[in-house]
């Protein structure tokens, strides 16, 4: 009898053990397809708009939109551009309104919105020029 009943408890052990296991593998997987999905989220925004991925920083974390501005070189995208992203990550219209209307002037500004924090700063010589970072 003894015997009997450390085989079930030897047993019963295995199982909880294994099944500890498997919802711990299960969790990481979760997880790492959570934080995949997350760092998607960039790069797919500026694919969908047919912009070079090499805007896109910091693996996926970050992105740096330069537009065109008076000086040769100052950069490439077009205000379509700038506007497809924004619209491809929900930005509200008051912070599009916002980058819209910053002057040379008002230096680097800032606004947040979903998953997102931006900066941005424009001067007529470099156009407009904005960071959007994922947040936490």
């Amino acid at each position: 009898m003894g015997i009997a009943v450390a085989a079930i408890l030897v047993i019963g052990f295995a199982v909880v053990s294994t099944i500890t296991e498997f919802n711990r593998q299960a969790e990481e997987t979760a997880a790492s397809e959570a934080e995949a999905a997350r760092l998607a989220v960039l790069p797919d925004a500026v694919r969908g708009c047919s912009i070079s991925d090499d805007v896109v920083q910091d693996g996926g974390e970050s992105l740096f939109l330069d537009n065109g501005g008076d000086d040769f070189g100052s950069g490439d995208l077009s205000v379509s551009d700038l506007l497809c992203v924004l619209e491809a990550l929900d930005t509200p219209d008051a912070v599009i309104t916002q980058m819209s209307q910053t002057r040379a002037l008002d230096g680097t500004q800032s606004g947040t919105w979903g998953d997102f924090s931006a900066t941005w700063t424009y001067h007529p010589d470099d156009g407009l020029d904005i960071v959007i970072r994922l947040v936490d």
